[in-house]
């Protein structure tokens, strides 16, 4: 099996997508659009698009020119029978490299005309879309390489072609970059874009490939120890499912490495790279582990209740190395990232705390969310049990073993994840009222209420057309409450979830301190680079969200302390018109009334 050449294609569009909507977004709220200066947004695009669709063409041609001559040189192979790859490659070429080089030379021309070209939203995103692209398909060739080198096999070259085109494409347009650098607030934001979905491949890519190496290691040796055929059916131990997860966990090693540490070193303040972290590594990093430990657990206690009678052992217990392997790369991302996200954020005034928090409420979450589940589950098996016309046995086994043991599982799992964080915060909102106002609460709070009470309307809803239906037709029976148990089980624990988090909610709201008096009046706030906690700090005085602009000169951040953004808070509130703008440089704050 060749691993990352399906994932690669998968990740490139998403990588592709994520490029696309973001960029988009960073436009609208950074600037740089039609009224943009230099050429003109809608000439730019238009420019950057064709070259972008050109490049693309002729670079899949050359990729099948370059596989055709590497055939002919190094594999004995010759030109001959199927003659499509020869014909679209050389096709292509001719197409698309006059069409890419004269657009390409028409936006040099640009550039050297209008300067303030090279931090434009066209040509970032041109420059970003080619080495997302660029990167995501060398990936996969680098992943077939590295496989068929761990081989010693002499196809060797059949993906030398990939790497070498689209290698030299992203190296290319990888130097053009760094030699043009980002110098605008439009530009740094694309670039991060491009950074950080391009890291989440590569880790995509680690993860699957050391947990897959893992996992086949692990069920090698159970297999060895029981005495059954080799997991995966290979000959021998370093067969090709190996050799595959070592290439696509080497390849996603070096495309994590690159990008999330050496590239973006120093990018501790972006709140993009802080929400990858968090959403991607820490909340994606304990889900896949908390699933991977629930799985290894529930076989286990899936042999102790249910026992199958037409399964041994060695059969049963054949995906518990492979739960495992997963349970410990899953842990290791989590942990990695979690204590970095803690590290980084630290460094960062004023997000320290807020980002511990929100760590924690996150894992609550994901504890909460496998607890009521397992309730659910345990709710329904016992209605079921109470049921006499549940009272049957199904091929000579009880329908509720497989239910109870997946309950169970559930609460074991989840239970003690939700109860390590949540109460943790709980303690801190009894120690400091402020907690209680913590964003991160406020959204664990409403989302759990919000979502158990839709569940409860649903099950409600469910129970009564299961029992009103019947009453018309004139067969209600006890087979009725059999059939609707799953459903009043849903019902009950959402109830008793949403119960739980409202009375948590009106706690909070009964100690939570009182918030400052909200601005009545459009706030604007044009700040330097690195002044990030300084709109915080104002966003929580003034209890208003600030629209802000980034500077583009070498305007420094001024060191302002506690008083003196209060102060600056004032003068914010007693400024005249609807609208304020405030200009933050080196000498400090200017208030202007609009």
């Amino acid at each position: 099996m060749m691993y990352g050449a399906g994932l690669s294609t998968l990740l490139s569009l998403a990588i592709l997508a994520v490029l696309i909507a973001g960029a988009i977004a960073a436009l609208r709220r950074l600037g740089g659009g039609p009224s943009a200066p230099g050429i003109g947004g809608t000439r730019r695009l238009f420019t950057y698009g064709l070259a972008f669709i050109a490049l693309m063409l002729l670079t899949s041609g050359a990729t099948l020119l370059v596989d055709q001559i590497i055939g002919a040189l190094f594999m004995d192979a010759v030109i001959r029978g199927d003659s499509f790859p020869v014909a679209f490659g050389i096709s292509t070429l001719l197409v698309g490299t006059p069409v890419w080089a004269l657009l390409w030379r028409a936006a040099g021309r640009s550039v050297a005309q209008y300067p303030a070209e090279r931090g434009t939203f066209g040509r970032k995103l041109y420059i970003y879309l080619v080495l997302g692209v660029a990167a995501a398909v060398t990936a996969g060739g680098l992943t077939q390489v590295v496989q068929e080198l761990l081989a010693g096999s002499v196809r060797l070259f059949d993906s030398l072609a990939t790497l070498l085109v689209w290698g030299g494409l992203w190296a290319i347009h990888w130097r053009w970059e760094q030699a043009e650098g980002q110098p605008t607030g439009v530009a740094q934001t694309v670039r991060r874009l491009y950074v950080y979905a391009t890291s989440v491949y590569g880790l995509v890519l680690l993860a699957f490939g050391a947990a897959s190496a893992l996992a086949f290691l692990l069920g090698a040796a159970y297999d060895a120890v029981v005495g059954t055929p080799l997991v995966g059916g290979d000959a021998s131990l370093w067969g090709p499912s190996l050799r595959g997860a070592l290439g696509a966990g080497a390849v996603g090693a070096a495309w994590w490495w690159f990008h999330w540490h050496r590239t973006a070193v120093g990018d501790a303040a972006s709140l993009l790279r802080q929400a990858v972290a968090a959403v991607v590594g820490i909340f994606g990093g304990l889900v896949a582990t908390v699933s991977a430990v629930a799985v290894a657990l529930h076989t286990v206690l899936d042999w102790l209740i249910v026992r199958p009678q037409f399964s041994s052992a060695g059969a049963h217990f054949s995906g518990v190395p492979t739960a495992i392997a997963v349970a410990l790369v899953a842990g290791g991302v989590f942990g990695y990232h979690a204590s970095g996200y803690l590290r980084e954020t630290a460094s960062v005034p004023g997000r320290g705390v807020s980002a511990l928090r929100a760590h924690h409420y996150l894992s609550a979450g994901v504890g909460l969310a496998t607890l009521s589940l397992g309730l659910a589950m345990l709710l329904g098996t016992l209605v079921g049990m109470l049921v006499p016309a549940a009272q049957q046995t199904i091929a000579g086994s009880s329908w509720w073993d497989t239910p109870l043991s997946v309950a169970l599982t559930l609460l074991a799992v989840g239970g003690p994840v939700w109860w390590a964080y949540w109460f943790r915060q709980q303690r801190a909102a009894e120690a400091d009222p402020a907690e209680r106002a913590a964003a991160s609460r406020r959204f664990l709070v409403f989302l759990a209420l919000g979502a158990s009470v839709l569940a409860a309307l649903g099950g409600l809803s469910a129970i009564l057309f299961m029992l009103i239906q019947p009453l018309l037709d004139g067969s209600f029976s006890a087979r009725v409450l059999d059939g609707g148990k799953w459903a009043l089980a849903a019902a009950l624990t959402a109830g008793a979830v949403a119960a739980y988090h409202a009375q948590v909610l009106r706690e909070d709201r009964a100690a939570a301190p009182e918030g400052p008096e909200r601005l009545e009046k459009a706030l604007t706030l044009a700040l330097p680079s690195g002044a990030e906690a300084l709109a915080a700090g104002l966003e929580q005085r003034l209890g208003v969200r600030v629209e802000r602009w980034t500077r583009t000169d070498e305007a420094g951040a001024p060191s302002l302390d506690a008083d003196a953004l209060d102060a600056l808070a004032e003068r914010i509130r007693g400024a005249k018109g609807e609208r304020v703008l405030v200009v933050i440089g080196p000498e400090g704050a200017q208030v202007v009334s609009l």
